[in-house]
């Protein structure tokens, strides 16, 4: 699809307001390891997440920057960078390595009818690296570990609890959030990176049969532990079993 540009930003509380062609594009900091990503397309707000049980709100230890083709969220362990010439959200750590980009043109809220209601499909595509594996997605049966290469439905059935989180290898995660039918999509083709990247990337995605908007929230750690972690701020932690349970 065609890349959108930023038509106009502007700073709120939590972080950035930007205006696109086919809607808006709000990132929030919600911590200093975590950055909400939300497109809609209108002003209508959109519905109470039935995953997030702290909402992003109140986190302000973070620095907008501006350059003449990016604007940046940059908190004390990560970047959030937009381009504005295509809309597209790239995560960095400090020291400026990248972890994971949009592909430029790869987000999208196409108009359907989903029994009866009238709703939008939701899909982001990623440009993964090729080297690095994903994991996470709840408790499937496929026997999979890694999930590169292939394509997941993600839908509660009586042996498969379904949890819409990814965690990367290469030290992040995401929480997609949307309740519906949702699909893992890795694409088999490669492409060559940019020029600064000495690896190629494997472009893949997240799409979801009904939804308001594209609503995810980047993690990052680098430890794996870290990234649960930043999780949990937000969905909240499990209780433990009562004792006798145990």
């Amino acid at each position: 699809g065609a890349s959108p540009p930023v038509l106009g930003c502007e700073p709120v509380a939590d972080g950035l307001l930007a205006k696109l062609a086919n809607g808006r594009l709000r990132l929030s900091v919600c911590s200093a390891r975590s950055v909400r990503v939300l497109f809609t397309p209108g002003d209508r707000p959109v519905a109470r997440s039935l995953a997030v049980a702290r909402p992003c709100a109140g986190y302000h230890e973070f620095t907008v920057r501006a350059t003449a083709s990016t604007l940046s969220l940059v908190t004390g362990q990560m970047e959030a960078r937009l381009d504005r010439a295509t809309g597209a959200v790239a995560f960095f750590d400090v020291a400026g390595r990248p972890l994971l980009s949009e592909s430029p043109g790869g987000r999208s809220l196409v108009p359907a009818q989903v029994l009866g209601q009238q709703t939008h499909h939701a899909q982001q595509c990623f440009d993964w690296a090729s080297d690095e594996g994903l994991y996470g997605l709840g408790a499937q049966q496929s026997g999979l570990v890694n999930y590169r290469g292939h394509d997941v439905l993600l839908v509660q059935e009586n042996t498969v609890d379904v949890v819409p989180v990814l965690v990367s290898s290469r030290g992040y995660g995401i929480l997609w959030d949307n309740a519906s039918e949702t699909r893992l999509r890795d694409a088999a083709a490669s492409r060559p990176a940019g020029p600064s990247s000495a690896s190629s990337v494997r472009p893949g995605a997240l799409w979801s049969q009904m939804a308001e908007a594209v609503d995810y929230t980047f993690f990052y750690g680098p430890s794996l532990d870290e990234v649960v972690a930043a999780y949990r701020q937000l969905t909240g932690s499990a209780p433990l079993y009562p004792r006798w349970a145990y």
